[in-house]
């Protein structure tokens, strides 16, 4: 009877590994997505021209990140409400937009783009958290949450222009949401290409505070993880190698 009952317990043991190990492949499958889908933005908004399509377009792609987003993270259902509803919404005025003209598609894409930059984050370190493993899904969250800080400054530029109606470059152009990305990346990788520059005091401070986040970033969070992963995989290995040889 005991020798049953402990065969029983083995095999139960055996099904919560092959469970843990397919739930692991599946979330960094996630978050592999979810970091596709942002470059895919990041591309997107860079460099599509100015037409009606464009807000369509990008509330399609806002949309699938944000959702993918939760999804990889495991957040409540009550975010995936709201996600759903704002995605609806922008999709909805990115198809008016191309019959009517308006302004609606593009303030649905701007708001849509500052919830996937908020809440996203949020989720993605909630998530990590939760898990509390350093593994390949763990290094795919971290640069996930690079290419969002590098997308977050770029509408953070875009609004302090909007909020001061004057342009944020010293060229005295306005600029757009390819000029804002293109900018906010540039200072973030420490480029400094110098054919864009903050005009006022500001703007100048933000692109500092970026520069200096991107960097620490780096050099800190993703080679912290990338660096352990090696050690983290192979403590895991030896672990399951003396189960194997407990078991037999």
């Amino acid at each position: 009877m005991s020798e049953e009952v402990a065969m029983i317990e083995d095999g139960d043991e055996e099904d919560s590994r092959r469970r843990s190990l397919r739930d692991h492949h599946e979330a960094t499958y996630q978050y592999s997505f979810v970091l596709g889908l942002l470059l895919l933005t990041f591309f997107l908004a860079g460099a599509l021209p100015q037409s009606r399509w464009v807000p369509l377009i990008m509330t399609v792609t806002l949309s699938t990140t944000l959702l993918m987003t939760l999804k990889a993270s495991g957040s409540k259902h009550f975010w995936f409400i709201a996600a759903w509803t704002a995605s609806i919404l922008g999709v909805g005025s990115g198809i008016a937009q191309l019959f009517y003209t308006g302004r609606l598609a593009d303030i649905t894409a701007a708001g849509l783009t500052a919830l996937l930059l908020i809440v996203g984050p949020i989720a993605i370190i909630r998530g990590v958290i939760r898990e509390r493993q350093l593994n390949m899904q763990t290094v795919l969250a971290a640069l996930s949450l690079y290419i969002m800080l590098g997308l977050f400054y770029a509408l953070l530029f875009r609004l302090v222009q909007g909020a001061g109606g004057t342009p944020f470059f010293t060229d005295h152009r306005m600029g757009t949401s390819s000029t804002f990305i293109y900018f906010s990346f540039a200072t973030m990788t420490t480029v400094g290409y110098g054919d864009f520059t903050a005009a006022a005091n500001l703007g100048r401070t933000l692109s500092v505070s970026e520069a200096v986040l991107g960097q620490l970033y780096l050099v800190t969070v993703v080679a912290l993880l990338v660096g352990n992963l090696g050690a983290a995989a192979v403590a895991r290995s030896t672990k399951l190698g003396a189960r194997a040889l407990k078991d037999d």
